[in-house]
């Protein structure tokens, strides 16, 4: 039977060249008459081959994979890709000191303040003035919109502002909502605003969405408590809108940062 195993091997090999594989073996030791030996011997051929084809899948694979032997689809794909993780990454990280969204306040990064003007530039004889530029729904409720106008009587740049918003995200969350809440941010403004230069007339409270409108000027206090109701509303609808754009930890301290005022 010894001899015969050179025989069956040679009966391998020449069947294996004429068909062209690999896995030959077990075909062949059945259809041939071999001791247990010799099928012994050609199973343990078959699992050298596999071992073997196994060893330079893993080194093929193991090998760098060359730039230029990526098909053209697969190399825009991932330039696109690694762009796309750029700029992902790049949001996350904090700006040059001279950008819009640079830390200026110390608190959190991506507001500064854009009062235009230091002093007490809002006064009572503005305030007329300011309270006309009020914007009114159909409920009755109104508010204030960002307007030339209301960036001179309050000394803002509105346009700053903006800025600070669209580069935090806010135009992800849709145009009509975006406007909404820009709007929002302009009444919180310009009650924020009133509150500190006029306290006699507009007391200063923690939280501007619970100011106590029994505190209010005689004849502001309807005018607020329609501007209040309206942006309560607002502010239900998208909540906690300053803390997803990571421009803050409230309203309040988001129009504080706005203006350049430290935190109660």
């Amino acid at each position: 039977r010894r001899r015969r195993i050179p025989q069956v091997q040679l009966k391998l090999q020449r069947k294996e060249e004429d068909l062209g594989q690999e896995d030959v073996y077990d075909d062949t030791a059945e259809s041939m008459a071999v001791s247990d030996e010799e099928a012994e011997e050609i199973t343990l051929r078959k699992k050298q081959k596999t071992m073997e084809k196994a060893f330079e899948t893993r080194t093929r694979l193991s090998q760098p994979y060359e730039e230029n032997a990526r098909p053209a689809g697969v190399r825009k794909h991932t330039s696109v890709l690694k762009v796309k993780l750029l700029s992902s990454h790049s949001r996350s990280l904090p700006t040059a000191p001279d950008s819009a969204v640079s830390d200026i306040s110390g608190l959190e990064a991506g507001v500064v303040p854009i009062v235009t003007t230091r002093g007490s530039s809002i006064t009572e004889t503005t305030v007329d003035r300011i309270f006309a530029l009020l914007k009114h729904t159909e409920e009755g409720l109104s508010y204030w919109e960002f307007s030339d106008e209301l960036d001179q009587l309050l000394n803002i740049s509105s346009g700053r502002c903006v800025q600070i918003f669209n580069t935090a995200g806010l135009r992800s969350l849709g145009a009509k909502v975006a406007r909404q809440l820009l709007q929002l941010v302009a009444s919180l403004l310009v009650l924020q605003l009133l509150m500190q230069h006029l306290p006699q007339l507009f007391p200063s409270c923690r939280t501007l969405l619970q100011l106590d409108v029994a505190q209010v000027a005689a004849q502001w206090r309807s005018a607020v408590q329609q501007v209040l109701t309206w942006a309560k509303g607002v502010d239900s609808m998208h909540p906690s809108v300053y803390s997803r754009l990571e421009l803050g930890r409230s309203w309040d301290d988001v129009t504080r940062k706005l203006i350049g005022v430290s935190g109660a």
